[in-house]
Order: structure tokens, then sequence, then C-alpha cells
């Protein structure tokens, strides 16, 4: 073996760290490409059911929703997402966005065009995971002034008063890895309620 074919220790480490800078460059690469390509695919999906205006048939667009949904495999949720982020964002996604498809799933839930820009923008300058982007929409950050702190107080929810109250849930269906379709029942009791 020539001289010039043994690495040295440094030479050793420079060559792993530029191999582990091209290869994770590329997973980068690959998984932008991914999520573009996932969030074209459902951008694509929601452009084809809205061109059938089920939402204009009162009750025929979810039971079709649902049918298709059945059909596809897919959660209707996921669809019901699919037709918002259509209308939400007529012209589609682009190509570089930084933003993946669960930060678009939390974006879909603000109604508000402007609120929702308003987030979607801060959330590429600020980098914010789908996390942060979740705690500042609950947290109601759009229109604040950061000099003043926010601009109105958290919402409350109110408790039931008077007789004991039971709640009891149900759940109608599983929606995704992280979101499920509850129906809550409640029931009052009068001054005869013993429980057993």
């Amino acid at each position: 073996m020539t001289k010039e074919m043994v690495l040295s220790g440094p030479s050793f480490d420079k060559l792993v760290f530029d191999l582990r800078k091209i290869i994770d460059a590329g997973r980068a690469r690959a998984q932008a490409s991914a999520n573009f390509e996932l969030m074209r695919t459902y951008w694509g999906c929601g452009e084809r059911i809205a061109r059938e205006r089920l939402t204009e048939n009162s009750g025929y667009g979810e039971s079709v929703m649902e049918r298709l949904a059945n059909e596809l495999h897919a959660d209707r949720t996921t669809l019901v997402r699919c037709v918002l982020f259509h209308q939400y964002y007529p012209k589609g996604v682009t190509k570089n966005t930084p933003l993946t498809w669960s930060h678009m799933r939390e974006l879909l839930t603000v109604k508000n065009d402007e609120a929702r820009q308003f987030y979607e923008t801060t959330a590429i300058e600020k980098k914010w995971t789908r996390d942060e982007l979740v705690k500042a929409i609950q947290a109601d950050h759009f229109g604040e002034d950061p000099t003043k702190g926010p601009s109105k107080p958290p919402k409350q929810l109110k408790r039931p008063g008077g007789e004991p109250f039971i709640y009891r849930a149900e759940v109608r269906r599983v929606a995704d890895g992280d979101t499920l379709l509850v129906r809550l029942c409640g029931q009052s009791f009068g001054p005869s309620f013993s429980p057993s």
C-alpha cells in the first residue's frame, strides 16, 4: 500500500464530515420533496372534490364524503381538509415552503383569511414547529401588540351550575392519529338523585 492510499486521522474525519453533509442535505431534499408532493396531492384531491360542489347539496355532500372515505380507505376528515386546503389556497402550495402538512392542517382551523396569513407568515419566519403553531393559534396571537401582551383575556369555559351534572363522551370516529370525533351527552339529575 502506498502512502497516498492511507487516510490519516484528520483526512478520515474530513471524509466522514463531508459524507454526513451530503447525506443530510439529500435527506432534507427528499423530505421537502415528499412534503411538497403530499400537499400537492391533497390540494389536487380538494380541487377535484370541489368541482362536484358537494357542499351546495345539504346533507348529500356529507354522505358522498363518507362513501368516498370508505372507498379510498381514507378518513372523511382528511377529505374535508383537502377541500378546505383547495378553498383557502386556490393557487396551491409553493414548491419551497418550509411548512408541512401538519402545519397546514392547523392553519385550516383558522377561518379568518387575514389571521391565517399572519400565522402562516409567522410560522415560516420563526421556523415554528407544528406544536408551536398550535400554541400560537390557541393563544390567539393574531392582532397582538407584542409590547402590550395579549389583547384579550383567554376564553373561560362556563361550568354548569345548579343540580349535579354528569357528562358521558362517546367516541364516534377516530379521525386521524391525533383527532377524535366525540359526542358529549349531559344529564341533569334532580334532588332525588342518589348515586348507587
